[in-house]
């Protein structure tokens, strides 16, 4: 809680999570010391194969996303001009004050897919063109780089790979 009763969210995630799983917290994103350290195809085909994970959160707190142009056929072609994240164009912004919201995260060995809000952290090295600065508020970013505001964010990605 800031000194003004505002609460910032300032690095502070809020949640229930159970995870389980052959691997680290069982989460197709996690980060191992091997892949860390440069031996990540080694570590892939010798390991990552016969894992599995779940993740099951209840997460709450402020809610800030960048709706993409998916309307847009660049979009869809990865087109880095309708990406909100990497300073691209984009439709609206999602701002809830507050939301209750399930996170599930499931992997099989390299596969994996996750849906539900995530949080995302936002500081002073987001707020350029080429990132948030196009669509955040005065404020919505922290002022410390050490200390995100923390926001949850609507997402879902089928991924390939557990390597990020």
């Amino acid at each position: 809680m800031a000194r003004d009763g505002i609460d910032k969210h300032s690095g502070i995630r809020r949640g229930i999570s159970l995870s389980f799983g052959s691997f680290e917290s069982g989460l197709w994103f996690d980060s191992d010391k091997q892949e860390q350290e440069g031996r990540i195809e080694e570590y892939v085909r010798d390991h990552i194969k016969y894992t599995f994970g779940l993740k099951l959160s209840i997460l709450w707190g402020k809610c800030l996303r960048p709706i993409p142009k998916f309307y847009k056929l660049g979009f869809w072609k990865g087109d880095i001009k309708y990406n909100p994240w990497r300073g691209g164009e984009y439709w609206f912004i999602l701002r809830i004050p507050f939301v209750i919201s399930p996170f599930i995260s499931i992997a099989l060995g390299n596969l994996g897919a996750y849906i539900g809000c995530k949080y995302i952290g936002v500081d002073p090295s987001h707020t350029g063109p080429e990132r948030y600065g196009k669509w955040l508020k005065p404020g919505e970013a922290s002022e410390d780089d050490r200390q995100p505001n923390m926001y949850l964010c609507p997402a879902f990605s089928i991924r390939m790979s557990r390597l990020i």
